[in-house]
């Protein structure tokens, strides 16, 4: 934003000196698909620069971050000031032509915009899928440079190239003066009223996106619906702003018309996230189409966008309309009407700068504050100031405007009371919030249902108290125990509850535990849990970083004997697929020390095809990838350098530990061979040839997942019973292979009588009470399955 600022405050001198505009313009296209290029080719070197940064101020945070905020500054202001150049540069071309300022900026900002929607249709629902990042930017590139050399051969009236530096004959108006003159009082409100709209645009829209994620969650086609809608409810208002007015009186008015309507309408959002979303009429007849089997997955892009429109398809038209009328205000205070370009720039600065200020002011001050509410009613006081200025400037219709605002106000502001807290999809109502925080990042909620407590982020639930999601908890701390001894050095990727970092503690071998958390509200969530993670924040052993995961690992040279990763996969949020990609297990296997452990937890309703991209993934990273299986549904990869082997006196040494016993006795964990038969195989990497790879450049694990988590259905038992399948068939292939690969002190053969045959005979019960869906006769088949081990223990 702030290259967008300067480019278009800067290109006035060109202007001002009558450069061919247009040749300009296209050089600037063909500059910025070069830099672009340029960029994905050098990107190595950056990222070893931020490396080199962090290792000489990495102690010193605020000196690293402003260092790091001026090396990403330094890289991504030379193109964006040279596309903040490009409207002025257009405008001022047009208007040379026919003098029609309104509606050349009117029609010039419209077809911008819609171009830039175009631009991120194309880029969420196919380039990033199907081409990947990198080519994505390419494909840009090459569009920008194909558009800047047709305006120089085919659309430039001057014969050479040259002609770029050559001056344009234009008469001069006889009021024309320096540059340098002074605004007059008008334009400098003019100004003034263009950057507040622009503050009240970007942070309506962050904190928009931020309440309507609870509804639309955070995959990349949902962010792309948010976009699009947003840039076309500018470009519609944009476009028909011509057709309102041109008389300079009914202009000043329709500014605070729709400044006041804005105002009105923003706080009236705060009913449609808090309150109208939440009605069982929207959830039952528009919400549930999103996870309802009976429709496709399609369905849920209308759905984004019906939520997208109802929220701020009216206030973004306003906006949309609302620049080009000021800079007609603006342009009839000006005495020099032929240079349109630099009424654009110096309006399009005013106007970027106030994003550039309302966009930091949201994002950093007001929501971490405040929440989104009080966040709105901040905001909407601009709206409300210049509505009441630039009404009494036009001296027009002044009480019945004001009373019609006024009560207007009065009635959105009564009706944006009630619900004070978002949820997800499926929360229940009623139930006692222990903690909830609108944080910088995100929303984070801690919610008593009867004994139990459950942990969401953003509405998607991260841990709870409940059995099912405590055993995961539980499993993924002490898994790696009883396959490595003297484990002292762990990173735990992510705090949820605490609850797993309370259980590694736990371990007497365990000397330091690093543990790594984005989202800071988690930090005081955690400590309702205290009861269960056994008041983490007061051990020793434990220390806290608030930071991004992968930048911690990347720019550290740190090693660690065990990295626990429990990065959430949901079906209409991509946040933490990155966490499921080849870059981030790539990252996490240089961060191990040899033979060091890496465990991560995929549960077992996940669509087969994701979770083959998963195991996928991880196998191109690890040499060794093991697989291990807890009923009713729980998937533990742990992966490493070396093979991972069963030794059960070890084992047996890890479970004489009192505390670890008791942790997981309630899950019906008691002894070796309780770990043993959890077994399900070796992965090994030429299984599945034609599987895709997740990465950063290629997230193929986003659209896979939100392709197929409705087609369960498909299958007798959904993905739970097809995944069983999987897990039936790669347990019967180890049990063809040679045991002694994986286990060192147990015999083969009682390993298969005692071990194999009964996993393989509950796996399969398994398999058909999935199908079947009686999961209460499961839980009673497991314990005497488990009845059975401990007997021959």
């Amino acid at each position: 934003m702030f290259g967008l600022f300067l480019g278009s405050y800067l290109v006035r001198i060109y202007i001002l000196k009558n450069i061919n505009t247009l040749v300009l313009y296209g050089v600037i296209e063909i500059f910025v698909g070069l830099f672009a290029t340029l960029l994905v080719i050098v990107f190595p070197i950056i990222e070893n620069t931020y490396q080199i940064i962090y290792k000489i101020l990495g102690q010193h945070e605020v000196i690293y971050k402003l260092t790091n905020l001026t090396v990403t500054f330094s890289i991504i202001s030379i193109p964006t000031i040279a596309m903040g150049a490009t409207l002025p540069l257009v405008v001022q071309f047009y208007n040379k032509k026919d003098n029609l300022f309104a509606k050349d900026l009117s029609n010039l900002y419209s077809i911008n915009t819609i171009g830039g929607a175009l631009g991120v249709f194309i880029a969420g629902f196919y380039l990033i899928e199907f081409v990947g990042v990198r080519a994505g930017i390419i494909i840009a590139a090459i569009l920008n440079i194909t558009i800047g050399i047709v305006i120089i051969v085919y659309l430039s009236k001057e014969i050479k190239f040259l002609s770029l530096f050559k001056m344009e004959k234009i008469e001069k108006n006889e009021n024309s003066k320096s540059n340098k003159t002074p605004f007059s009082n008008d334009q400098l409100l003019y100004l003034v009223a263009t950057g507040l709209t622009g503050f009240s645009a970007l942070a309506l829209e962050i904190i928009w996106i931020r309440g309507l994620k609870f509804i639309v969650q955070s995959s990349t086609y949902s962010l792309t619906t948010i976009l699009i809608t947003f840039l076309v409810g500018i470009a519609v208002g944009s476009r028909y702003y011509a057709k309102i007015s041109n008389s300079e009186t009914i202009s000043t008015y329709l500014v605070g018309i729709f400044q006041l309507i804005l105002g009105i309408y923003a706080i009236f959002t705060i009913y449609l996230i808090y309150n109208f979303m939440y009605t069982d009429f929207f959830q039952n007849n528009i919400i549930n189409i999103i996870y309802d089997y009976s429709y496709n997955w399609v369905w849920s892009i209308p759905i984004f966008i019906v939520v997208c429109m109802i929220t701020f398809l009216i206030p973004t038209v306003i906006m949309g309309a609302l620049f080009p009328l000021i800079n007609k205000l603006f342009q009839n205070n000006n005495k020099d009407r032929s240079k349109a370009g630099v009424i654009v720039s110096n309006t399009y600065a005013a106007n970027t700068i106030g994003a550039i200020l309302g966009s930091l002011t949201a994002g950093f001050i007001l929501l971490p504050l405040f929440g989104i509410k009080s966040s709105i009613y901040i905001i909407t006081s601009i709206n409300f100031l210049l509505g009441i200025i630039f009404i009494f400037k036009s001296k027009q219709k002044l009480i019945s405007s004001l009373s019609f605002a006024l009560i207007a106000v009065f009635i959105v502001v009564d009706l944006s009371f009630g619900n004070n807290y978002l949820k997800g999809w499926g929360e229940k109502k009623g139930k006692l919030v222990k903690f909830y925080e609108e944080g910088l990042m995100a929303t984070v909620s801690v919610i008593k249902d009867g004994n139990t407590l459950d942990m969401s982020i953003d509405g998607m639930e991260i841990a709870s108290t409940r059995w099912k999601l405590l055993q995961k908890e539980k499993l993924i701390a002490h898994l790696p125990f009883f396959f490595k001894p003297n484990i002292e050095r762990v990173l735990s990727v992510g705090l949820a509850s605490g609850i797993s970092i309370g259980s590694m503690a736990l371990h007497n071998s365990v000397e330091k535990i690093e543990c790594v958390e984005l989202i800071k509200p988690v930090f005081t969530a955690a400590q309702t849990f205290n009861k269960y993670n056994g008041n983490i924040f007061n051990n020793s052993k434990i220390s806290f970083f608030h930071n991004d995961i992968y930048a911690f690992m990347k720019y550290s040279d740190k090693k660690y004997d065990l990295i626990s990763s429990d990065g959430k996969l949901g079906a209409l949020n991509s946040a933490n697929t990155i966490m499921l990609s080849a870059d981030y297990f790539e990252l996490c296997q240089e961060k191990l020390n040899p033979g060091g452990i890496f465990i991560h937890w995929v549960p077992i309703i996940t669509p087969t095809s994701a979770l083959k991209i998963i195991m996928k993934t991880l196998s191109e990273s690890f040499t060794h990838v093991t697989i291990l299986y807890f009923y009713p549904g729980d998937i533990f990869m742990l992966a490493s350098d070396q093979p991972i082997t069963f030794e059960k006196k070890h084992i047996a040494k890890t479970f004489e530990n009192e505390s670890i016993k008791k942790d997981l006795k309630k899950f019906y964990i008691n002894g070796p061979l309780d770990i043993i038969s959890s077994f399900v195989g070796n992965y090994e990497n030429d299984q599945d040839q034609n599987i895709a790879i997740n990465t950063f450049d290629r997230p193929v694990l986003e659209f896979y997942f939100l392709h197929d988590f409705k087609k369960s259905r498909q299958w007798k038992g959904g993905y739970f019973a097809r995944n069983m399948s999987i897990l039936i068939n790669q347990l019967k292939k180890s049990l063809s292979q040679n045991t002694s690969d994986w286990m060192i002190d147990i015999d083969p053969s009682l390993y298969r009588e005692n071990i194999c045959k009964p996993s393989l005979d509950f796996y399969n019960f398994v398999l058909k009470n999935y199908q079947s869906g009686n999961f209460r006769e499961g839980l009673n088949e497991y314990i005497n399955f488990k009845k059975i081990l401990y007997e021959k223990q």
